[in-house]
Parts: C-alpha cells; structure tokens; sequence
C-alpha cells in the first residue's frame, strides 16, 4: 500500500509534518528569544520564543522556573526542553537538573520509535540555596544558517565573485604537489587536491621560436627540436601565430607546420610549397605541370601525394579551372585516400569542360585542411 498525503481528504499527522520539516531543517534548536536571566536565589526568567526538535515546533510563553537545588554542596546545573511522546497531559516541558556529573543527554527520534528528546538551554552551578554562573547554551538556528557543513555554522553572506579558500575550507584538504591521477583509493579531498593541481597547470602560454637556419632536411617536411617550454610525455602544444608571424612564413614558402610530442621531446614539422600550391603532383601533371590535355570522353584518374598520413586530412577540394573559371570541385567524399595519395576520377567529363577538338585543356590543383596542423597559406590554381 502506499498513500498520498498531500490530497484531497488524505490525514496528514503531526508526524507527517515532523518528517517534513526535520527533512527540509535538519536541525534542532532555538529559532528566536528563549532567553534566560536570573534574579536570585533559584529563579530563572525564560523570556518567550520559538523553537524546533527533529521538525517539531514549539513555542515558549515568558514565565518563571524554579531551578532544581542539591540538599549540600556545590554541583552542576542544567536547564532543559525535553519532549516526552509518552506524556500525553504535558508532552514538552522546561526540566532542571542538579547533580553531579550531570545525567547523559537523551535524544532520541521521536519520529520514530523513540520517546524523549532534550534540548539544553542554560547551564549553571546550583548550591542549597541558589544559583550561579548562569550560561546560556542553547542552539540557535537563523534565517539562511549554514547548520552544518563540514563542521562549520554560521550566516550565509552574498559575496560577488568567487570564495576564497578560507570561505570554503574543506577539513584535510590540501592540494598535490606534483602531477597524479586520480585513484579508486583516493579519498574526496586527495581527489580534488589532484585535479586541482591538473587545472592550476592545464593550459600553459609560451613563446615558440623556430630560427629559420634551425630547420633540418633537405624536403618536406623539414624539423627542428624546439626546447625550454617545460613539457612532459602528458604535454599537447598547440601553435597559435599572429599576423607578423604568418606574412613571414607565407613568404618564405611555408605552407603548414605543426608541433608533436614525441614522450616529452617536441619537434617542429614544417611544409613548403610551390608556386603551384601544396604538394601537387601525378601523371596528369606532366612532372609538375598546372595545365594538363585529356581526351574527351575519357575518366582520368589524378593522384596527388603528399608527403603526410591522409587519416590528418579533416576537408578538402580538388578544384578543376578552365579558361580562368572553376568548372568542377570535388570534396573527401568524391576522392580516395591512400596512405599518402589522394585519388580523384572524372566521370562524365564533358558535361563540365568544353573541348574545341578531341583533346581538353584545363587545369586542377588540391586544397585541404589537416587535424593537427596550421594552415599557413590557402590552395590556390
């Protein structure tokens, strides 16, 4: 069976609530006033107020208690509400205690199978005749109180910006020295400790400089080892260039580079191009040539090399021109792809080149983008 509470004729018990409100608090203490004074011999004025324990609310009427007294001596003291779910004529009550040691607070849920629950409020120091040293001990609870996190009370204050470490101060946190990774073993705080060292150091910016008379090779790609940037085997370098840097390297001919990380050793990869564009050639190139002859109604096959892995290649177009106009474009997906060839067929030719005889002139060049690298200079025909 189950049962719906909040409906329409359902019976919601003060138990019910009990649970709400202990859930939504999750606390036990004074909400306001309840305050105590003395005015001699062993009165105590308790001024009125209001309260909850284990999600049941009280509330207190100003009134006088006369203070428990020892027959001899001098013993501790203490000021309690106590809730008794037994005691049907009187189930919250102000009780005193005098004795020495004092008893074990009682505190059990009372929401369930228990039956008392004590909530001190003052302690003193009772002697026959009067009491002493009154302290008031009880729990207070505030609008927007932080009631527990870690240990730690206290009001919640809007702040702008960030907390800083002290505002949020997690017991035995400290953070790694060195770069770990994060275990099964590893407690909360050892966790973020680690991860907090890996963000602190996750993106490092450097200058990268590659001297012109550094690059080694006699073709493409040329190399150069680049030190004192303080990577590891973990390290991506990722190169960004400004303006300055890509007219100087469009100029001397460069027409990509990228940077891999070899177990912490970093080399600088950097490829030329032509006056033709980049890495263009095959048998309908003539040895290098831009402008080709095919016949007409044939299907030729050009096959570009490139000095490179072609699983790099993220786009690319095979761009055909005929008297100064682009007349054919075709993609990755209309091309296939060798280990370091790139093979484009032309299919049904004449319905893009016009021929005035059996054979056509035209002219076709490769444009791509590769993951990885960064593009210094745009294909061109």
């Amino acid at each position: 069976m189950i049962t719906l509470l909040q409906y329409n004729a359902s019976i919601v018990t003060p138990t019910d609530d009990a649970y709400l409100y202990n859930h939504i608090i999750n606390d036990s203490g004074i909400f306001t006033g309840v305050e105590v004074t003395t005015q001699g011999g062993n009165i105590i004025n308790v001024s009125d107020g209001r309260g909850i324990i284990l999600g049941r609310n009280f509330v207190v009427e100003a009134q006088t208690i006369n203070a428990t007294l020892p027959t001899s001596g001098s013993v501790p003291g203490r000021l309690l509400i106590q809730i008794d779910m037994a005691n049907t004529e009187a189930p919250i009550s102000f009780v005193t205690q005098a004795q020495d040691p004092l008893p074990a607070l009682v505190q059990e849920d009372i929401n369930a199978s228990g039956t008392v629950y004590q909530l001190p409020i003052a302690t003193y120091t009772a002697q026959p005749t009067m009491i002493s040293d009154l302290q008031y001990v009880a729990h207070t609870i505030s609008p927007g109180t932080v009631a527990s996190f870690n240990g730690r009370t206290g009001a919640v204050t809007p702040q702008t910006g960030d907390y800083t470490g002290s505002q949020i101060k997690i017991p035995g946190y400290k953070q790694a020295t060195s770069r770990q990774n994060v275990t099964a073993t590893d407690t909360v705080t050892q966790a973020i400790g680690k991860m907090e060292y890996k963000i602190n150091r996750a993106v490092v910016i450097k200058q990268l400089s590659l001297p012109a008379a550094s690059w080694l090779g006699s073709e493409s790609p040329y190399s150069q080892t680049v030190t004192g940037l303080g990577t590891t085997a973990n390290s991506k370098v990722d190169i960004q260039i400004d303006t300055a840097a890509y007219n100087t390297m469009v100029d001397s001919g460069t027409g990509a580079i990228y940077v891999a990380n070899d177990n912490g050793t970093i080399t600088a990869y950097a490829w030329a191009i032509s006056d033709r564009g980049y890495y263009l050639t095959g048998s309908d190139f003539g040895g290098g040539e831009r402008v080709s002859l095919v016949g007409r109604y044939t299907t030729p096959t050009h096959i570009f090399t490139v000095p490179f892995d072609t699983g790099t290649i993220s786009m690319m177009a095979v761009i055909y021109k005929q008297g100064g106009n682009v007349v054919l474009v075709k993609d990755l997906e209309d091309c296939t792809l060798g280990d370091k060839t790139v093979s484009c067929i032309l299919q049904r030719r004449k319905l893009h080149f016009s021929n005035q005889t059996r054979r056509c002139k035209y002219s076709c060049g490769l444009v791509l983008a590769m993951r990885g690298l960064t593009p210094i200079s745009s294909m061109y025909l």
